[in-house]
C-alpha cells in the first residue's frame, strides 16, 4: 500500500516535504555564501597585495 493511501501518510508526506525544502535553502544559503567568500576573496588579496608600502615617519 503507498504511503499516500496510509491513515498517517499525509503527514509523512508532509514531513518529508518540508525536510526537503529546508534542505534546499541550506544548500542555496552554502552556495551563496562561497560565491560571496571568493569574490570578497579575489578581490581583497590582490588589493591589499597592491597597496603602496607605508613611509617610515622618522
Amino acid at each position: 500500500m503507498p504511503v499516500s493511501e496510509s491513515p498517517a501518510g499525509e503527514r509523512e508526506i508532509l514531513i518529508a516535504k518540508t525536510a526537503q525544502e529546508i534542505h534546499r535553502i541550506n544548500c542555496f544559503a552554502k552556495g551563496v555564501g562561497l560565491l560571496l567568500g571568493g569574490i570578497i576573496g579575489s578581490i581583497g588579496i590582490p588589493g591589499i597585495c597592491m597597496l603602496p608600502p607605508e613611509k617610515s615617519r622618522s
